[in-house]
């Protein structure tokens, strides 16, 4: 969930706050099996793929819990919650502050999709999902710190957001269990200094009747001049139950 760039061998490292690209991956049952209302906890685990985003021997890695509640109708669903996480991220790139920083965040998170039941198969269409967090801590407090000694270069606002369009489908297998995917792909920002970046996130699940079981990948562009950087890749691991 958090970005750092070397964006050339000249220039300092360039570290950017949390992108808050899929927060909380929401369980959507299929509308053939489902209560209209369901509530679930869940959290993941979440890891840095490529060296912290350029800065060879950077790593940065976060748990996180949730609690949301999904509405599932025959031609909508939308869901609603509330998360919170912990995470290190281990600075090497600027060495006069080098070593681990701890970090704390929350925040809530939404998602409107249209619905088409086809038989066993629900596909999941023109969906909007949004999310507002807070996030402070030791990372946090060495980017100001970074920025003030012209270290690098460095975004340190409090309060974010991201706003992605979603799509996905689920698939019944039997009576008990559903295998299913989705796609986000939408902008983050910064309140205060207005940066914001592009955010994608593709999503594979296994439902039962009371688990799911998901594989996450998140990835993570900044607009340039005239392209965009990549600037960091991510997988996470999570589970939700219904309540």
């Amino acid at each position: 969930m958090f970005i750092a760039i070397n964006v050339t061998s000249c220039v300092p490292a360039y570290y950017m706050a949390n992108s808050a690209m899929e927060p909380i991956v929401f369980t959507k049952p299929l509308y053939h099996d489902t209560a209209t209302v369901n509530s679930y906890i869940g959290g993941k685990f979440n890891t840095s793929l490529d060296s912290a985003y350029n800065n060879s021997g950077e790593t940065n890695s976060f748990g996180q819990i949730y609690w949301f509640r999904t509405h599932i109708q025959k031609y909508y669903n939308f869901s609603y919650g509330a998360f919170g996480y912990l995470g290190n991220y281990k600075v090497t790139a600027v060495n006069e502050l080098a070593g681990n920083k701890s970090y704390f965040g929350g925040g809530v998170s939404g998602e409107f999709c249209v619905n088409i039941p086809i038989d066993l198969i629900d596909i999941r269409i023109i969906g909007l999902k949004g999310t507002m967090y807070y996030e402070d801590g030791n990372y946090r407090r060495f980017k100001m710190l970074a920025r003030d000694q012209k270290l690098a270069i460095t975004s340190t606002d409090l309060y974010g957001y991201n706003l992605s369009e979603t799509f996905g489908m689920d698939i019944k297998l039997n009576k008990i269990s559903s295998v299913g995917w989705y796609i986000s792909n939408g902008m983050s920002g910064q309140l205060i200094s207005g940066e914001r970046f592009f955010t994608s996130s593709t999503v594979l699940n296994y439902q039962t009747q009371k688990f799911t079981l998901y594989l996450q990948s998140s990835s993570t562009w900044l607009r340039g001049l005239s392209t965009l950087f990549g600037i960091g890749s991510e997988v996470s691991v999570g589970l939700n139950y219904r309540l």
